[in-house]
């Protein structure tokens, strides 16, 4: 199964280079377990943007979770996607 949520971000980092925002920083996730993404084509309009300081956009994103399970979230990665550390993993609860 999957779900799909469209999602606003908003950089609010000090830094004055932009950051990439794009559908693959999130994924699905229960309690301590990340699910893999599958190839899941997204509502227009798909997120993908480079948001500066202050910037924001908005778009679809398309996550595996198991069905029925109480503990889905949605899970947003941020930078740390390619050192695999979690600590600034945010989770968002998914009705």
């Amino acid at each position: 199964e999957y779900v799909a949520a469209y999602v606003r971000l908003r950089n609010i980092a000090d830094a004055d280079a932009p950051a990439l925002a794009f559908d693959s920083l999130f994924t699905g996730a229960s309690a301590e377990t990340e699910f893999e993404q599958v190839s899941i084509v997204e509502p227009e309009p798909e997120l993908f943007a480079q948001l500066f300081p202050g910037g924001t956009a908005e778009g679809w994103v398309a996550v595996t979770v198991p069905k029925d399970d109480p503990e889905a979230r949605l899970a947003f990665r941020g930078i740390s996607i390619s050192t695999g550390n979690r600590s600034g993993w945010r989770y968002f609860a998914l009705p």
